[in-house]
């Protein structure tokens, strides 16, 4: 009796111990990371903090009024180190510009349908740009504030919505090579006109807010039903 039992503890007591062994290791295995790789990884986290707080600023105070100190403040960093990743406020609208067009593109990729282009389907689309702009309002407003004050990046507008716009495979496609380039540049200019006419209803009495909107929504009707 006593010696199965030996038997047996001795296989127990070995297995532990390799378990053990197979443990410590796979640790050994892990790599570990080099300092190299970990300032990398802490300059990348300080870059979107800082971006995350300047699009926060933005949104409350608008891009005028937005200052380094204010990105900083909120960061929870210091101008030395905003300036080792941005040579200036400037070099932030890029991140706005992005973050807006992610949102822009998932309304105007509505557009792609047919059925949207009706004066009904077109004043339900206006709806849509409309509840996606309320979520960015502050943020909307900050990029129409940049084109007034930086010309190179209001020069911009047209051709970053004509990318946008080359996503519509489905409108675009009855259209010829020469018909296209007059067609992007015309609904590039009536949806900026739309986030405009979006603001003046959100800022308007309730009646006359949806009065706009009904009326946009035949201009862009109009607009296109020849084409």
């Amino acid at each position: 009796m006593s010696g199965d039992a030996g038997i047996k503890a001795g296989p127990g007591r070995g297995s532990k111990t390799g378990a053990g062994s197979s443990r410590r290791a796979s640790r050994t295995a892990a790599p570990v990371p080099t300092k190299s790789a970990l300032r990398s990884e802490l300059k990348e986290f300080t870059r979107e903090r800082l971006i995350l707080a300047a699009l926060t600023a933005f949104a409350e105070n608008g891009y005028r009024l937005t200052t380094v100190d204010s990105i900083v403040q909120l960061a929870g960093t210091t101008t030395t180190t905003f300036y080792r990743h941005f040579a200036s406020k400037y070099d932030l609208i890029e991140p706005l510009r992005q973050h807006l067009q992610e949102h822009v593109q998932g309304v105007l990729q509505l557009l792609d349908s047919p059925e949207v282009w009706t004066r009904e389907g077109l004043r339900k689309w206006l709806d849509s740009y409309t509840a996606m702009w309320t979520d960015n309002q502050g943020l909307c407003e900050a990029y129409w504030e940049a084109t007034h004050v930086e010309p190179d990046f209001a020069r911009r507008a047209i051709p970053d919505m004509e990318i946008m716009i080359d996503s519509l495979t489905h409108l675009l496609a009855p259209l010829s090579k020469t018909e296209r380039e007059p067609f992007r540049v015309k609904l590039s200019l009536l949806l900026l006109l739309a986030d405009r006419a979006v603001y003046l209803a959100k800022i308007s009495e309730a009646d006359l807010g949806e009065a706009i909107l009904d009326e946009f929504a035949l201009i862009l009707f109009r607009s296109f039903a020849s084409d």
